[in-house]
């Protein structure tokens, strides 16, 4: 399990995550750039840390204004801010943002009704988006790091995690525990992202000719 953590990790140069990260930001500096925008760029990070941000602000080569909405207060220090559940972005009122960007942040949503409350409030409360999510028919569930784990039925899913590390994660304590966990996460197909996001372009990020995650722009 620690030898597939070291290639998952994004925070490890040179691995496969990482350079898709990379390959990614380089695409939404590109897209920022290009969006012509006549004055400073207001984005929303969904789900966003400001770790991440630490990492790339600098290399931005144009004025944003950036807030990140995220629902500990602890990983948006430094930076504007919203503390809000994700699965609450209904009660964002009378925003106007030009770019909303989010990286693995939909899949941990819950239902289908979630995300799909996501997409709606992503394309009310913004001009253009940037949504990067797991792509349903990559092998390897990149959160618990386990072949097909997505696949298995639930009670096979809440069995493994309440009984192996997995991933990134401790076997959980007990059945609810692990009911939670499982529950959590629902990996979407791109014809849902496309129900979800009509006017968007998919783009897909592959790994061995593999597609591994989408990314949603528009």
């Amino acid at each position: 399990m620690k030898f597939l953590q070291k290639y998952a990790a994004n925070n490890v140069a040179g691995n496969f995550s990482a350079k898709l990260r990379n390959e990614r930001m380089n695409l939404f500096i590109e897209l920022l750039i290009n969006s012509k925008f006549e004055r400073e760029i207001k984005i929303l990070d969904i789900g966003g840390t400001n770790y991440f941000w630490d990492l790339w602000l600098k290399k931005i080569p144009i004025p944003i204004d950036l807030t990140i909405l995220n629902i500990s207060q602890e990983v948006t220090k430094g930076y504007k801010s919203i503390i809000l559940d994700a699965n609450e972005l209904y009660k964002l009122e009378n925003l106007d943002y030009d770019v909303v960007f989010s990286n693995s942040l939909i899949e941990h949503l819950t239902t289908y009704e979630n995300q799909i409350k996501f997409a709606e409030t992503v394309q009310r409360i913004s001009k253009k988006h940037f949504i990067q999510t797991p792509a349903f028919i990559f092998p390897l569930e990149p959160h618990f790091l386990f072949p097909f784990f997505h696949l298995f039925s639930r009670n096979i899913r809440v069995f493994l995690v309440q009984h192996l590390n997995l991933g990134w994660y401790k076997k959980q304590k007990n059945k609810r525990e692990a009911e939670k966990l499982v529950d959590e996460i629902r990996i979407l197909k791109k014809n849902e992202l496309k129900d979800m996001f009509p006017n968007s372009e998919i783009i897909t990020e592959k790994i061995f000719f593999i597609t591994k995650s989408y990314i949603v722009v528009n």
